[in-house]
């Protein structure tokens, strides 16, 4: 498996690349997240259409992602240090050789028709940049309606991954942080491209999953809020931005927006903006809303993104939470047995006590002295090896243990009788 650095080669100008006519280049952007990403990979290698490449660009990962992808015949693994989802999407493409681009997340489980149902359609719409399809979020169906210019200008219902015609494609825009495939189908849409639709779920992912490439915790500053406004400044679409002038309009113009949004001072308008969302749906009465009324869909469309946010958040939270609560669990179950252990050693200890003074008392009766003696002479009159100790032995084993024996077995027939004859007499 070929692998480089962004030092080698991911920052240099797009070669001279020999297009394969049908081929398909799966590039999969991916930060720590080894099992989403061998998830990803097992749908990818399970589809039904054949030809296809696969490039994995590690954006940073702590562990070893060749170690992870080992199993699968990945063309090509590019590491970086962590730039960027964009970034790392614009690296993969620079290794690509396929007609086709797919721009797959390392949190995406493909339909096994995917490639074959996209490249289908591409084949028979030859005016279309794109295909995209309807997908699965969390179990949420999303995407499933017609392409269309005009409702994409005023928010984005495409997802990333969507197959693209190599020679429409423009890139990623690295300056953008948040909603970059928002800004990608924007860029195409001013250059003329369009995209079709195919009208079936094709794929399922998750806002669930953590961490992202685009983790909201090392993008200082990029808000969905302050996202929005630098797309829609970019593209021109005054429409929508006036939408958020009218709202902080308002804002600064009601002191008790002020107090309950304190943060919007500071450019984070998400609870501000569902604010003007729940006011627009009529979720309760307010005198701005015939100002708010006309950008009603676009403080949706906005308010949206953020409960998703916070979806994600409180996942993340309840996550947190359960690991704590295992280890809590696992804490509570060592303790127990660290206080078992400690039992059964106090127990084990005061056994050994008993043993050591039985031991004492055994050294110093005379019994044992007798024995140490018979060693003693038995050593020094009788040594290993010589004629005297065979002979002893075999006196011993002949003649004295066969005596004890009987000696014992008569005492014990004598002890039965009494105890029988007593037990006659008594009865």
């Amino acid at each position: 498996m070929a692998k480089t650095t962004l030092e080698d080669e991911t920052l240099a100008p797009t070669r001279e690349t020999i297009v394969k006519k049908g081929l398909v280049s799966i590039v999969i952007p991916t930060l720590n997240r080894p099992e989403s990403l061998k998830r990803t990979l097992e749908a990818v290698f399970r589809q039904s259409y054949r030809d296809f490449e696969v490039i994995v660009v590690d954006d940073g990962s702590d562990y070893d992602v060749e170690e992870a992808i080992k199993d699968y015949p990945v063309r090509k693994l590019l590491r970086l240090p962590h730039s960027g989802s964009n970034i790392a999407r614009n690296t993969g493409y620079q290794h690509t050789r396929g007609e086709y681009l797919l721009f797959c997340d390392d949190d995406v489980e493909l339909d096994a028709r995917f490639l074959e149902r996209m490249v289908e359609t591409l084949r028979a719409n030859e005016d279309k940049a794109y295909a995209y399809c309807g997908f699965d979020l969390d179990g949420n169906i999303l995407a499933m309606q017609p392409f269309s210019g005009d409702k994409l200008k005023k928010g984005n219902y495409i997802n990333t991954v969507s197959l693209i015609r190599r020679s429409r494609f423009p890139g990623f825009d690295p300056r953008i942080r948040r909603l970059q495939d928002w800004d990608l189908w924007l860029t195409m849409l001013e250059d003329g491209d369009e995209g079709v639709w195919v009208p079936e779920v094709l794929f399922r992912t998750t806002i669930k999953n953590t961490p992202a490439i685009s983790d909201g915790s090392s993008l200082v500053g990029w808000t969905y809020t302050h996202a929005y406004e630098v797309v829609l400044e970019k593209h021109g679409l005054s429409d929508l931005a006036k939408a958020l002038q009218v709202l902080l309009r308002i804002y600064c113009s009601r002191k008790d927006l002020q107090t309950a949004y304190p943060e919007s001072e500071d450019g984070d308008y998400s609870r501000l903006i569902i604010w003007a969302a729940d006011v627009v749906n009529g979720r309760f009465a307010d005198g701005a809303y015939s100002d708010l009324s006309p950008y009603g869909d676009w403080y949706d469309m906005v308010s949206s993104h953020a409960a998703k946010r916070k979806s994600m958040l409180e996942s993340k939270i309840a996550m947190l939470e359960s690991k704590i609560a295992m280890l809590e669990s696992k804490i509570t179950v060592q303790t127990s047995q660290i206080a078992t252990l400690e039992l059964h050693a106090s127990q084990l200890k005061e056994k050994l006590s008993k043993c050591l003074v039985e031991l004492n008392e055994i050294r110093q009766s005379l019994g044992w002295i007798s024995i140490l003696s018979y060693r003693s002479l038995l050593r020094r009159y009788f040594p290993d090896g010589t004629l005297r100790r065979a002979m002893l032995d075999l006196l011993v084993k002949k003649i004295l243990l066969p005596c004890l024996g009987g000696l014992a077995l008569a005492t014990s027939t004598r002890r039965f009788r009494i105890h029988a004859k007593r037990f006659a007499e008594s009865s």
